[in-house]
């Protein structure tokens, strides 16, 4: 993928279209629906450590997550987010190249995503792609694609990946971009009314985290330490759900909205057990 153009896949009949990253961001078409204006925060989010004290270790140290020295394939440019019926911010750090991207030890990770719906959004899925990346063409090939509910409310966290089931996994040689797409008009196949975002996941050679500490705050800790983003944050959500407001101050500029989470609910969506959706109450 160069760094002028990225791939997007339409609806039903599947094609590949490309758009150039200077057009995200355009205001959209006549007679498309209404949008969700996201600040430049949404486009730029980054993980860093909330000024709050980290949740604490069996050794006194707290969980804070150290960036890898690693990224995203050079050139991939901005993981800007085309904001339309729904605004959305992955619970991703950026890298310096202004990409999302992290670091796992699963070969099916999840990827966790803000959502804020525009009022009287008629988005009802969306879409999540994998393509594998090969330095050597370059190219991205298509390895696996899942389709799934929004929530109805307003804000929510949604958490998604690889179906247990699925022959595809991720490969510690390979670098993989991850997309997700919505069709803000749900009997659409135009490209125009789509609100996309997308980054890149990488699996880490080795696992530092013993098992028996696995769903702890030292496992997070660990993790975090390594650099590896998404088992950091799956174990700092696993140790407690009193983390996820630690987690939120760290993208609180990334989602730019206040969020309590003393009445948030968290269960499997009614659509897909594979599928878990916080709702936030507003």
């Amino acid at each position: 993928m160069t760094k002028q153009l990225m791939m997007i896949r339409s609806s039903s009949p599947l094609f590949l279209t490309t758009l150039a990253l200077g057009a995200i961001g355009l205001p959209a078409a006549a007679g498309s629906p209404r949008t969700v204006s996201a600040p430049t925060a949404y486009e730029l989010a980054q993980f860093n450590p909330a000024d709050r004290p980290p949740p604490i270790t069996a050794d006194g140290g707290g969980a804070r997550f150290a960036d890898p020295d690693l990224s995203a394939p050079e050139g991939a440019g901005s993981s800007a987010t085309r904001n339309s019926c729904v605004a959305m911010s992955p619970l991703v750090p950026k890298d310096a190249n202004g990409s999302y991207y992290g670091l796992t030890t699963s070969d099916r990770p999840e990827l966790h995503l803000y959502t804020l719906r525009a009022e009287g959004s008629r988005a009802q899925r969306a879409t999540l792609y994998i393509y594998e990346y090969s330095a050597d063409t370059p190219a991205i090939e298509p390895a696996y694609e899942k389709e799934f509910n929004l929530p109805e409310a307003t804000r929510s966290i949604v958490s998604v990946g690889v179906d247990p089931d699925s022959d595809f996994i991720f490969d510690p040689s390979t670098q993989y971009e991850w997309y997700i797409e919505i069709q803000c008009e749900p009997d659409s196949n135009d490209p125009t009314t789509l609100a996309f975002t997308y980054g890149w996941i990488e699996r880490a050679a080795s696992d530092p985290v013993r098992p028996e500490t696995v769903g702890t705050n030292d496992a997070a800790a660990a993790y975090g330490e390594a650099g590896i983003w998404f088992e950091y944050l799956d174990n700092l959500i696993a140790a407690s759900p009193e983390n996820w407001s630690y987690i939120l101050d760290g993208f609180s500029a990334a989602i730019n909205d206040s969020i309590d989470l003393s009445q948030a609910t968290i269960a499997p969506s009614p659509q897909d057990a594979n599928v878990q959706i916080i709702q936030i109450q507003p």
